[in-house]
């Protein structure tokens, strides 16, 4: 099983808080992926299933939009599933963003709300916000400045 959120805004937080948290070599990237969920091959009887997971008394899930992927396939992979189906249409897309810009990103999604103690209710969550505040003011610091002393982002 894997686990999925419905919002494209979660799921490019998780990829990109990972990124900041264990940088990898210049040049890797974040890639986020969507199911597109009214694709057929999305079907129990084809092999792969879409889950919904009750929120219900479950705050963390339900701030998620949490969802999970069973796949009972003899594939490796859902990108080799996909493969072999023949429906033209798409049924799974990969985003990609440099893993450089995880800072600017993370810190774009703090302006919507998408952080670690929305996303992680209680103590936990409050602690793990705390830990990537400071490491995106460690980051931003590092950034070029501009002639004028402002942090200079190039979108």
């Amino acid at each position: 099983m894997l686990d999925w959120t419905t919002s494209p805004f979660v799921a490019a937080f998780f990829g990109l808080s990972g990124a900041l948290t264990n940088p990898g070599e210049p040049g890797q990237h974040v890639a986020v992926w969507a199911l597109h969920l009214d694709s057929p091959i999305w079907q129990a009887d084809l092999g792969v299933a879409v889950i919904p997971c009750p929120t219900a008394g479950n705050l963390r899930m339900r701030n998620q939009g949490g969802c999970f992927t069973r796949s009972l396939t003899p594939f490796g992979t859902l990108e080799e599933y996909v493969e072999q189906m023949s429906d033209p249409r798409p049924a799974l897309t990969q985003f990609s963003w440099p893993a450089g810009d995880a800072a600017r990103g993370l810190n774009e999604l703090e302006m919507i709300g998408i952080n670690s103690s929305r996303l992680f209710p209680g103590l936990d969550g409050a602690a793990q916000a705390a830990t990537m505040r400071t490491r995106l003011n460690d980051s931003t610091a590092k950034e070029p400045t501009g002639g004028n002393g402002t942090a200079a982002r190039g979108y």
